[in-house]
């Protein structure tokens, strides 16, 4: 792949629908990722993943920048934004064209091939704008071929990967971005970054699917051939978990939330006696405060689990992801990920035989795993929580590592500038 211009110190954004992370890194001379600032703070405004007050989110926003800041001692003024799932569709696309020149190809013919990708196809939907180019792959004369510049041939193809996000959606961020002072780099599909940061050259590779279980949403992604090639959403996730307790124990969201946090720490420190450990809760009708073990918590926390994940089965199967052998291995992420009951749960799901066997009958169940972080962020194992971060962590490397050719065009004026100046000018902030 073609890379871009490294930074030297970047800004990420994740606004999600519990949490609003900011992260501010450098990438060390190793190529490793250094932490310098980091901002975390409840997420106000959203409302199952959309926009509900612009204000209030732009308030939270800067409360986490201006944590991040504080944090490293260094002014933030532009970020990088992630965009979550449910904002966004994609479509795959591809493109054969000639090569214009006997010197083999030059970058023109890339420009001009993948322009003519993206031309080849349309969300078929007017509420839906162009925001990231993926590109998946490039052929010479039907060769495929990492790089083709300077090679010889007929023929180049590419692969793209269209990512395309509500524009009211974005207009409703953009906005509070510009409310909290803040410039847009770029906005890049969260379940892109977050592969970034949890997936090695080998496992995009082998073929793999990312499920990133977030407070709002259920965001899939599906890497194969080292690119990304599916994505996918479920309107369903951890807030949707909190609810269930909050119904079954007749307590408050925050109060179940709490709770939830608490399962899942007792829960993943393995303690035999944990199950038996009591909490108390206040009935939010009649005021008294009722005792409960963390054990009693299991049975609805693993049916709306069992729910989403079969839900996530259901689109990999529809999609055939699972039938043309491109999936090897399922990877969790996100804070509720950090639950064993997830990780179980996921284990027997995903393990069907009769979803996992493979066109020939050949591939066996995909492995589980829970995310880990990747070899460059060794310097924040720190943050022990660390699924909840995969997101912004990505964003940042995507940012420093010069990726940015996956959204953008290389020759001059980034893709994103003139999408982002579109936008801006449709809210009236330019």
């Amino acid at each position: 792949m073609i890379m871009g211009q490294k930074s030297c110190r970047v800004a990420a954004l994740d606004i999600g629908t519990t949490k609003i992370c900011a992260l501010q890194a450098v990438m060390n001379e190793d190529g490793t990722i250094r932490r310098l600032g980091l901002g975390r703070v409840p997420s106000s405004g959203l409302r199952a993943g959309q926009v509900s007050d612009i204000d209030a989110l732009a308030v939270a926003i800067r409360d986490a920048v201006d944590r991040c800041q504080k944090d490293s001692g260094k002014a933030i003024k532009s970020v990088y934004v992630g965009l979550a799932g449910n904002h966004a569709i994609s479509k795959n696309a591809e493109m054969v064209v000639n090569i214009s020149s006997s010197g083999g190809v030059k970058n023109k013919d890339i420009e001009r091939a993948i322009e003519a990708a993206t031309q080849s196809i349309s969300a078929g939907d007017n509420r839906y704008r162009l925001i990231n180019r993926i590109i998946t792959g490039f052929t010479v004369d039907n060769v495929p071929v990492q790089n083709p510049l300077g090679m010889h041939g007929r023929n180049l193809g590419v692969k793209l990967h269209l990512v395309y996000a509500n524009k009211h959606s974005l207009q409703n961020i953009l906005a509070s971005l510009h409310r909290a002072s803040l410039n847009c780099v770029e906005v890049i599909l969260e379940s892109y970054a977050s592969g970034l940061a949890l997936l090695d050259e080998e496992m995009m590779n082998a073929g793999v699917v990312l499920v990133d279980i977030g407070g709002g949403t259920t965001d899939i992604a599906v890497f194969s051939g080292g690119s990304l090639v599916y994505t996918d959403v479920v309107p369903y996730a951890g807030e949707m978990v909190t609810n269930d307790l909050s119904d079954f124990l007749r307590c408050s969201f925050d109060e179940a939330e709490c709770v939830k946090k608490s399962y899942a720490r007792e829960s993943a420190a393995q303690n035999p006696q944990w199950q038996q450990q009591q909490i108390t809760v206040r009935n939010v009708i009649t005021g008294q405060h009722t005792n409960h073990s963390l054990g009693d918590l299991t049975i609805p926390i693993e049916a709306r689990v069992e729910e989403i994940l079969t839900m996530v089965q259901e689109k990999l199967v529809k999609n055939n992801i699972y039938a043309y052998g491109i999936a090897r291995g399922v990877v969790l992420t996100g804070g509720t990920a950090l639950m064993p009951i997830v990780q179980q749960t996921a284990q027997r799901i995903f393990s069907n035989s009769q979803y996992s066997l493979g066109l020939r009958g050949i591939q066996g169940p995909p492995a589980v795993c829970v995310g880990k972080p990747l070899p460059h962020f060794k310097s924040m194992n720190d943050m022990s929580d660390f699924p909840c971060y995969a997101t912004v962590l990505g964003l940042a490397y995507y940012g420093l590592s010069g990726t940015s050719i996956a959204a953008s065009s290389p020759y001059g004026r980034t893709w994103w500038q003139t999408v982002s100046d579109f936008f801006a000018r449709m809210c009236g902030l330019r």
